[in-house]
């Protein structure tokens, strides 16, 4: 989970827990407390799936639950599936940018990238999202570095150390398999985006692990980039997550804004 959405959960945790006692006491406060993540998050969800949500969750009479307790039951699948990659001020992917936003020559929003490897079929498809650091007219811009988890890459057991910094017991708890950061800059005058996807599935820094850098240039619009890709990290141990993701080291790639919802 980002920083920033843990804090800001936090923050609203805070507001809602109406009596200051440092627990959701109430259904009351768990509905309050939902619904303005709901709109803060911008989720798609209307008025009667937060209630039954928050009905099915229990008598918070009885539960009282704390912060983390409360943090793990509304970001989970099951239940409100909040991006645990939110950054402050993000934009929901529908949204229309600010009209300072186009101080960089690709909108701001999500984008799905499409990698093809060479003399491999088939391709990989993943979606990041696209936001700048700061809202200045420059001839280079970079972007807003963001982490992401590749779902495809599936997960793994804690380790001893991991269990005890979240005072988990359970051996067979599991933590996903597919960190990796995007980072990057785009040149406004030549209309070109470099960016990399670097991963740490472990969490060690040590461990070689792929190193994606994609070069591209815009194609027939603003919201189509063309170019090649390629993984800079050449040790032999990079290939075993290569191989779940079905890439081979170098190849092409597109860049397609997601369309806006109505």
């Amino acid at each position: 989970m980002s920083e920033d959405l843990e804090n800001m959960m936090n923050d609203y945790f805070t507001r809602y827990d109406l009596d200051g006692s440092g627990t959701i006491n109430s259904n009351d406060e768990l509905k309050q407390l939902c619904t303005n993540l709901v709109v803060k998050l911008e989720l798609d969800m209307d008025v009667q799936t937060i209630d039954k949500k928050v009905n099915g969750a229990g008598n918070m009479e009885d539960l009282c639950w704390d912060f983390q307790t409360f943090k793990k039951w509304f970001v989970s699948k099951e239940q409100f599936c909040a991006s645990p990659f939110w950054v402050a001020n993000d934009c929901s992917d529908s949204d229309d940018p600010p009209e300072n936003d186009m101080a960089g020559f690709m909108k701001q929003g999500t984008y799905k990238c499409t990698m093809k490897s060479e003399g491999k079929d088939g391709e990989c498809v993943f979606e990041f999202k696209l936001r700048y650091k700061d809202d200045k007219e420059e001839d280079e811009k970079e972007l807003l570095s963001r982490t992401y988890c590749d779902e495809a890459l599936g997960s793994r057991a804690m380790t001893d150390e991991e269990r005890k910094s979240v005072n988990v017991d359970h051996h067979d708890k599991e933590v996903p398999f597919g960190l990796h950061t995007v980072s990057g800059k785009v040149n406004n005058k030549e209309h070109t985006i470099q960016f990399t996807k670097s991963y740490d599935v472990d969490r060690d820094d040590t461990t070689k692990e792929p190193l994606f850098v994609f070069s591209g240039k815009k194609g027939a619009s603003h919201t189509i980039i063309e170019g090649t890709w390629k993984d800079e990290e050449t040790d032999d141990a990079a290939q075993a997550i290569r191989d779940k993701l079905k890439v081979g080291t170098s190849g092409t790639f597109t860049l397609v804004k997601n369309e806006k919802l109505d």
